[in-house]
């Protein structure tokens, strides 16, 4: 098999392992509708999120957050390996899976200039996330990458 076929194959297999969706275009409602969907039928109420969020802010800040019983119950420092607690005004700006979704609604609802989201191709939830409510603003930008781990309640 050729390189080039390779490369072609792996992308093809990336992209519908991840579920790309592009919001802003005119299907970005009903993908928003069909992975909230796909989440709410997963019905995971206990997780915790790796999540990065990018601004304008400060520093990318790799965090977990933990959510139980679909509620955020703490966001935790991981960046030396040793979870520390996040300060409760700074803890507010780490979503939660459906914080996640109703952001991508109102950005989409309000019609900010970019939406970029990436839903996962099982769950639904949004893996990576850009918004920019406005290009003539200056680091109003925000953006999230993120990672799920289903936590067992037991």
């Amino acid at each position: 098999m050729s390189l080039r076929m390779l490369i072609v194959l792996a992308s093809i297999t990336w992209t519908a392992g991840c579920g790309i969706l592009e919001a802003g275009t005119d299907d970005a409602v009903d993908d928003l509708r069909r992975a909230r969907a796909a989440w709410e039928r997963a019905a995971i109420d206990d997780y915790d999120l790796a999540m990065r969020r990018l601004c304008f802010c400060w520093t990318p800040i790799d965090v977990t957050v933990v959510v139980r019983g679909g509620e955020r119950v703490a966001v935790l420092y991981v960046s030396d390996g040793t979870p520390a607690p996040v300060a409760a005004e700074i803890a507010q700006y780490y979503p939660t899976v459906d914080e996640l979704f109703d952001r991508v609604d109102r950005a989409l609802r309000e019609s900010a200039d970019e939406v970029r989201v990436t839903y996962h191709a099982t769950l639904g939830y949004p893996v990576d996330l850009w918004i920019d409510q406005s290009r003539a603003i200056a680091d109003e930008e925000e953006g999230f990458e993120v990672e799920l781990q289903v936590v067992d309640p037991g």
